[in-house]
């Protein structure tokens, strides 16, 4: 029996993370829908489905707490919290957890990697400044039932 066109692309652009998915072009996207609304906040385009994933658990841990369904828990105590209620820092939070899960997935290339050029995470300089300079001041999650 064939298999129907709509079934195998969805696998393709599909992931084993919840929430994420590939875009044709190999960038691998997340958003998120805020409780009690309609509206969904776009986390952004990543280079590996990892790095999706982790800024899609930045949020779910925001709204849902320690409720939150995550792609990887085992990395939940160190994921950044958004500094402010409003999308964009929800925003920037999710794209500080991906670049730790890249320099965790890369740490041993890193030096190469900072020779072929910047990381791009869809967002402007201004946006990157904030998030550049937010590294230094870290808030991590203080719920009792997140392992440390």
């Amino acid at each position: 029996m064939d298999i129907p066109n709509n079934i195998s692309n969805h696998s393709a652009s599909s992931s084993a993370y919840r929430v994420v998915r590939k875009r044709k072009w190999g960038k691998w996207v997340s958003k998120i829908r805020e409780p009690g609304t309609k509206s969904k906040i776009w986390l952004g385009s990543f280079q590996t489905p990892e790095m999706a994933a982790a800024a899609y658990d930045v949020t779910a841990l925001y709204f849902r707490g320690c409720k939150a369904k995550l792609n990887l828990p085992e990395l939940a105590h160190t994921l950044p919290k958004p500094v402010s209620s409003n999308p964009e820092g929800i925003q920037m939070a999710a794209h500080e957890a991906a670049i730790h899960v890249r320099t965790a997935q890369w740490g041993h290339l890193a030096a190469q990697l900072r020779m072929q050029g910047p990381l791009w995470l869809g967002c402007r300089r201004a946006k990157l400044r904030r998030l550049t300079s937010r590294l230094l001041t870290r808030r991590r999650w203080g719920c009792k039932c997140l392992k440390h």
